[in-house]
């Protein structure tokens, strides 16, 4: 007869593949009680004493905008100032001054209308990456052509030599 948590252990012994603290996934009770509590350490799989079970991963509410704001991070020095914020109880949307919190009862937002090339000016130096180039990267000046639009909208814009090298190694990695 197979051990009660051996489906448990299975999935407890693939979430330790993937990160070395797999119980920060897990909570545990008592059987006699309904308070389930995070576990701190490997459980002991005593099924006589506890039940066991593993948290309910949800995302972010900001988890989209938060990755919008990390692109635009690798194209301006300033990306805060790209977004707006609105803070309970308040009626308008006010400027980012800051890097945002991404407090859940918070609502953020990029500001309306705001074309990504715009952070672009004409004659401006940008980088893309180039995994058959020697250095990893191009230098590129924006002129507002098909092929800068091309390079942008497939996300090769950089405006640092390091990001445009780092997308290049991770291009050569796929390869």
């Amino acid at each position: 007869m197979a051990h009660k948590c051996a489906k448990l252990m299975l999935q407890y012994a693939e979430d330790a593949a993937k990160i070395s603290k797999p119980w920060v996934l897990w909570e545990s009770k008592l059987v006699y009680e309904d308070k389930w509590t995070v576990l701190t350490s490997h459980p002991s799989w005593d099924y006589n004493r506890y039940d066991y079970r593993r948290i309910k991963l949800t995302p972010h509410p900001h988890a989209k905008l938060m990755m919008q704001y990390a692109l635009d991070a690798a194209l301006v020095d300033t990306p805060h100032e790209l977004y707006e914020y609105n803070p309970p109880l308040y009626m308008d949307w006010k400027p980012l001054t800051f890097q945002p919190g991404w407090k859940e009862d918070v609502n953020y937002r990029r500001k309306p209308n705001l074309a990504v090339n715009n952070l672009l000016s004409y004659g401006q130096k940008y980088y893309i990456p180039d995994i058959h180039a020697l250095a990893l990267f191009k230098v590129e000046t924006w002129a507002d052509s098909e092929k800068d639009l091309l390079y942008l909208n497939r996300g090769l814009v950089y405006m640092s030599r390091e990001a445009a090298i780092d997308k290049a190694k991770i291009l050569l990695e796929r390869v």
